[in-house]
């Protein structure tokens, strides 16, 4: 079950390459309008069961009939990975030896939506793959495997993403069986140290330059490449990736300026971001050398519109 290409590694090795495992189904989402012209668009777990011949179901939400769906197929144990809905228990219940998820964390540090996105954020410099069992509350069961990958500060969410999609298929190439026969020990997770992360949204694309840049630093690392983090200045957006920070400036937060040929906002605690790439509405992304030669009056606004607070992506209490 799942809807990400994250799992596309982990498919492919369930698909022909553990001669004991036989791939019978997918759950996936049903296919969604996207683009300019809206077209119906398959997401690429699905195009992948379409394309390898593999039985599919794309439910809005699991119900009974997806249940009679995977009873149908004889299926004796189910695996999810980034699926997009919650499990009620008619559907936990669907296959005699279990259910368990693929969760992009170690946890229990951030359960919930956006693991990868979170871990980027908080700065951390480690995270991986968590085997757990899947029961009514949210990445609540236990644990029966993980492993660890290191975060390096070159990784944002699309590079970090790919790592996490081979660690899961790597656990599950080394860990599936015993699981299967019940020969991994069950860990319950710590409830000292629970965290959750919520779903992004729109609005968390906007930078506060108010905050330190280390801190504005990881936000664009974990929304890069996409969605993308938006700096607005006069009445245009303009999408940034940054990878560098001047440790010291006179300049009041959200001041535009040049420092030698580098293009910087400022951040608070005398910080500053420097600019990498820069994109406006319908453009290229750019080096800023090259952006500024055409737009001049970038600089001429001085400074950047503040969007203040920038909500957390990591909570100790859900909702948040």
């Amino acid at each position: 079950m799942g809807s990400h290409p994250i799992a596309l590694p982990l498919l492919e090795l369930l698909s022909g390459k553990m001669p004991e495992i036989s791939l019978v189904g997918i759950i996936s989402q049903p296919d969604r309008r996207s683009g300019r012209g809206q077209h119906l668009l398959s997401n690429p777990i699905s195009a992948w069961a379409l394309e390898n011949a593999i039985p599919l179901d794309r439910p809005d939400k699991p119900s009974d009939e997806t249940v009679a769906w995977i009873q149908n197929r004889q299926c004796d144990i189910i695996l999810v990975m980034a699926y997009g809905h919650i499990l009620r228990k008619n559907v936990r219940g669907a296959a005699p030896l279990g259910i368990y998820n693929l969760h992009a964390s170690l946890l229990p540090r951030f359960r919930g939506a956006a693991p990868i996105e979170a871990a980027l954020a908080s700065g951390v410099t480690e995270t991986g793959i968590s085997l757990m069992e899947v029961v009514q509350g949210m990445d609540a069961g236990d644990v029966f495997a993980t492993q660890p990958i290191a975060i390096s500060p070159e990784d944002n969410a699309e590079s970090l993403t790919q790592k996490l999609s081979l660690t899961a298929r790597d656990i599950v190439r080394d860990q599936f069986l015993s699981l299967c026969h019940g020969m991994l020990p069950r860990r319950t997770q710590d409830p000292k140290k629970i965290t959750y992360c919520r779903k992004l949204e729109k609005e968390d694309r906007f930078l506060d330059f108010t905050q330190p840049a280390k801190v504005l630093l990881n936000r664009i690392r974990a929304l890069s490449p996409l969605p993308g983090c938006i700096i607005e200045v006069g009445n245009e957006c303009y999408k940034i990736e940054s990878t560098h920070i001047i440790s010291q400036t006179v300049h009041s937060p959200g001041t535009i300026f040049l420092d030698k040929e580098n293009l910087c906002v400022a951040c608070g605690f005398r910080e500053a971001l420097v600019i990498d790439l820069i994109q406006k509405p319908g453009g290229k992304k750019m080096p800023p050398k090259l952006f500024l030669q055409g737009n001049c009056g970038f600089l001429n606004a001085g400074c950047v519109k503040n969007h203040s607070p920038m909500k957390p992506f990591e909570s100790p209490v859900f909702p948040f």
